[in-house]
């Protein structure tokens, strides 16, 4: 692993860095990484006059705390943006359908001692393709495992995660 390696608490072996072409940014604290990925998402769809500020009060979320992803449409209607997506609880499947045609989502992950949002670009070759708010004030972008993805994000009954996809 190279010396610009970032491993993911989240994930047991996230650890291969790969080159975006989309935004890459880290998120501020411990408690915004849902207002970094929508604000990463945003400026891909070229919003880029938006502060992460104003998201975070988007999303209602209250200071020193997360806030539940599934928050992002409202956080979107909140902002008066005319932008299509699907959310909710789904199976590992409809996520790889979802994101066809170059679609993103924002995942929610969790390693045991906490959830976590990330961008997942695409997943093909066994290997699923994650931009991640983390480390702060940088972000990373890495390839991990499908088998590793799944174990972070499939937590809910029947083996769904959370998803919002843009």
């Amino acid at each position: 692993m190279g010396k610009d390696a970032y491993v993911d608490p989240y994930f047991d072996k996230g650890e291969v860095n790969v080159e975006t072409q989309k935004t890459l940014e880290g998120q501020f604290t411990d408690y915004d990484c849902t207002a970094t990925t929508l604000d990463m998402i945003l400026k891909d769809m070229g919003y880029s006059n938006i502060e992460r500020i104003d998201l975070i009060h988007a999303l209602e979320q209250n200071f020193g705390s997360g806030v539940d992803m599934l928050n992002i449409p409202k956080a979107i209607e909140n902002l008066g943006l005319d932008i299509n997506t699907t959310s909710g609880k789904v199976s590992y499947e409809q996520l790889k359908i979802g994101l066809e045609n170059g679609n993103s989502a924002v995942v929610s992950v969790n390693n045991g001692q906490g959830a976590h949002s990330v961008i997942i670009d695409r997943i093909e070759n066994g290997q699923v393709t994650v931009r991640d708010p983390l480390p702060i004030n940088r972000g990373s972008s890495y390839t991990i495992p499908e088998k590793t993805f799944q174990d972070a994000w499939g937590r809910f009954e029947n083996q769904t995660g959370k998803v919002v996809i843009f």
